[in-house]
């Protein structure tokens, strides 16, 4: 007679470990995936962060420059009858303020900045003055180059493109404008 052979079959405790092996393996790459897709989205938005402040920085020096140069075209002193005229810090920080009325020699001192590029138009930066201190000469200094009146330049730079992180930068600076003396006051 032949010998039956009985065939062994796995236990129920071994039949599933194959497929849970599977699963966990699964679970694995879905994890790794995961993580390298989070860390390439923080390494876009920290790219983006880092273009919107150089955007704001250059945008920043562009506005005191104009600025500078729209008090050195004009006479100083038209600026002293109405002095929060164009105070561009006075207001809210997302108020249009008055500085919209502040033209000097035709220059615009309300734009969209950068002029050109892939973000043009993207940013806003807005200028405004407000006149400080009268200064008198120190002692045994010229009075006639050492006497003036101190003006603060406001500048302001906002992102206000689409896909632009929401972004804000005031600076102001003081500026001493020397002014003739009548020698009578």
């Amino acid at each position: 007679m032949g010998r039956i052979q009985h065939r062994r079959s796995k236990s129920p405790r071994s039949r599933g470990f194959a497929l849970f092996a599977v699963i966990i393996l699964m679970a694995l790459m879905t994890a790794a995936v995961a993580l390298a897709l989070d860390d390439a989205v923080v390494a876009v938005r920290n790219s983006g962060g880092v273009r919107a402040s150089e955007m704001i920085q250059s945008g920043l020096d562009r506005g005191v420059n104009l600025a500078m140069l729209a008090v050195q075209q004009s006479d100083p002193t038209s600026f002293l009858d109405f002095p929060d005229q164009f105070d561009l810090f006075a207001g809210p920080m997302n108020s249009t303020g008055a500085s919209e009325l502040l033209d000097v020699g035709g220059m615009a001192l309300r734009f969209a900045y950068p002029d050109h590029g892939p973000y043009q138009g993207q940013y806003r930066v807005r200028i405004g003055l407000r006149p400080g201190q009268r200064t008198r000469a120190p002692t045994g200094e010229n009075v006639n180059s050492s006497f003036g009146q101190v003006f603060e330049i406001q500048v302001e730079v906002a992102a206000t493109g689409t896909g632009v992180p929401p972004a804000e930068q005031r600076v102001s600076v003081g500026v001493l404008v020397p002014r003739r003396v009548s020698h009578a006051n």
